[in-house]
């Protein structure tokens, strides 16, 4: 899970670095991190959905003895986190398709 996060902070941070070199060609690659979240909520869906919750924790400043804990449990898993991958994934895929360059262009109102 925590690669995940970081995966998908990373493709954040370097979104409007990579359209602005690759243009709208960048969303195939930016939709890439989001197809990955997808893939890992679907292995993970039969471990949800028998019960088991999935929880990971990383030692944060261990000298006070704090923890970071990532834990994902029946409610908002088997549902939310594949359909908002997918709707990620999609969505990056469709503007490249369409061409829009959001990241970079300056929005323009229409003069009459």
């Amino acid at each position: 899970m925590l690669v995940l996060l970081i995966a998908h902070l990373i493709a954040a941070l370097l979104a409007p670095l990579l359209v602005s070199r690759l243009g709208s060609r960048a969303f195939y690659l930016l939709a890439l991190v989001p197809a990955a979240g997808f893939g890992w909520a679907l292995t993970q869906t039969g471990t949800i959905l028998d019960g088991r919750a999935l929880v990971e924790v990383y030692p944060w400043v261990p000298s006070l003895d704090v923890d970071v804990a990532l834990r994902v449990t029946q409610v908002p898993e088997p549902a939310a986190g594949p359909l908002a991958a997918a709707a990620a994934a999609t969505l990056l895929r469709r503007c490249r398709a369409r061409g829009d360059n959001v990241l970079t262009s300056r929005h323009q109102p229409r003069r009459s």
